[in-house]
Order: C-alpha cells, then structure tokens, then sequence
C-alpha cells in the first residue's frame, strides 16, 4: 500500500479562478493524487 493511500486534496477556490483550479487538478490527478473537485 503507498503512503497516500486514503489520503485526498480537497481543491477550493474562487469563481474567477475556475480555470487554474481545473488545471490544478487536472496536474495533481496526472500525478495520482485524489482530487476531491466541485465541477465533477
């Protein structure tokens, strides 16, 4: 089992910043990372 394993982010951000957020978390996901994002 890795060391994340169980672990998440959760991404909050502003309205105007949607767009950075959603590559963010598209980066974060590209690495394995878990990403708790409101637009899915």
């Amino acid at each position: 089992m890795s060391e994340s394993a169980g672990k998440a982010v959760f991404l909050s951000y502003a309205s105007q910043d949607a767009a950075a957020a959603k590559r963010i978390c598209e980066a974060l996901r590209a690495a394995g990372v878990e990403v708790w994002f409101d637009q899915n």
